[in-house]
């Protein structure tokens, strides 16, 4: 009997950030993240506040959002296998 194990498969996050007033993208965006054992992922988002994690493994990831004169937006998130998820930060301006 043979036994195939595979992969955990992978998937992606979408970020989008907004300034919870005005809904406008914000600029400036890191987005640290790290699923419980997981390696450290660090992203930028572009010049429309939008980024893509790229492949990851499936897990809950924990993360902060930062960018110049907004508060750090601490955020949690569940990525499934073979999903784009989406993630929109609202975040608030110091």
């Amino acid at each position: 009997m043979k036994i195939i194990i595979s992969p955990p498969g992978s998937a992606s996050l979408d970020f989008e950030a907004l300034d919870k007033l005005t809904l406008a993208a914000v600029t400036g965006v890191t987005v640290v993240m790290q699923a419980a054992g997981g390696t450290q992922i660090n992203l930028s988002l572009d010049a429309n506040g939008l980024g893509n994690s790229g492949s990851v493994d499936p897990a809950i990831y924990k993360g902060i959002a930062k960018a110049p004169n907004y508060q750090d937006l601490s955020f949690i998130k569940e990525v499934n296998k073979g999903t784009g998820a989406g993630l929109k930060l609202l975040m608030v301006k110091i």
